[in-house]
């Protein structure tokens, strides 16, 4: 009797179709995973703009170049970023925007 070396078709047609199982997968797994940093690092962004908006108020508190109540928006950045500062009732609110995200900062003033 002679055996056969080799694969068989439907050996090759299952293997390659795990091949493009594992393909498809990866590359939504990697879709997903770049949206999520996207989004993170807007968010990040977002977050140091709130805190510079707030502190820049508190300087500007403090050098008695502002006074309450006060607003106050910083003009857009190169990367699509900016700041609106609002000084209200020994309050300031903070709020950093960068693309799709905001992050509201709020600090009682000393």
């Amino acid at each position: 009797m002679r055996t056969q070396r080799g694969f068989t078709l439907i050996a090759v047609i299952w293997f390659a179709a795990l091949v493009l199982t594992a393909t498809l997968a990866t590359h939504g797994l990697v879709g997903v995973v770049r949206h999520r940093l996207a989004h993170h690092r807007a968010e990040l962004a977002a977050s140091s703009m709130a805190v510079s908006g707030a502190d820049y108020a508190q300087a500007m508190l403090a050098s008695r170049r502002w006074s309450s109540p006060h607003s106050f928006t910083s003009p857009d950045l190169a990367r699509g970023g900016f700041f609106q500062v609002e000084i209200q009732g020994g309050t300031v609110r903070s709020t950093g925007v960068f693309g799709p995200a905001r992050v509201t900062v709020v600090r009682r003033l000393p």
